[in-house]
């Protein structure tokens, strides 16, 4: 079971990872320069980022929350937080959350 976890960990900090480039780049591209716009509108979600960038332990616990942790690439690279960084973060809470759900599955289907 544990190299399942770490497995869909990997999965889906990669996933959170696509999703952060996407944003980090989209000022590159032309045809992509329109999402960047669109994000630059958000203060909400500069003002969320700037608050769990201060702490690796609040970009973990982000990812406990189900529509958050789709947006906190997105977020996180609208205000440029370091990629390394958001990475370990994201890997961990994916760990708790993966984990949290993969455990209650396998105890659905043991006990």
């Amino acid at each position: 079971m544990i190299p399942l976890v770490i497995i869909s960990a990997f999965g889906s900090m990669a996933g959170s990872l696509c999703w952060y480039y996407l944003a980090r780049f989209s000022g590159a591209s032309p045809g992509l320069r329109s999402l960047s716009v669109w994000l630059g509108r958000f203060t909400v979600a500069r003002r969320a980022s700037g608050w769990y960038a201060e702490s690796m332990t609040r970009m973990a616990l982000v990812q406990l929350v189900p529509a958050a942790r789709v947006y906190s690439g997105l977020a996180s690279s609208v205000v440029s937080i370091d990629a390394i960084r958001f990475a370990v973060a994201t890997f961990i809470g994916c760990l708790i959350w993966n984990g949290a759900l993969i455990s209650a599955g396998w105890m659905v289907r043991h006990l």
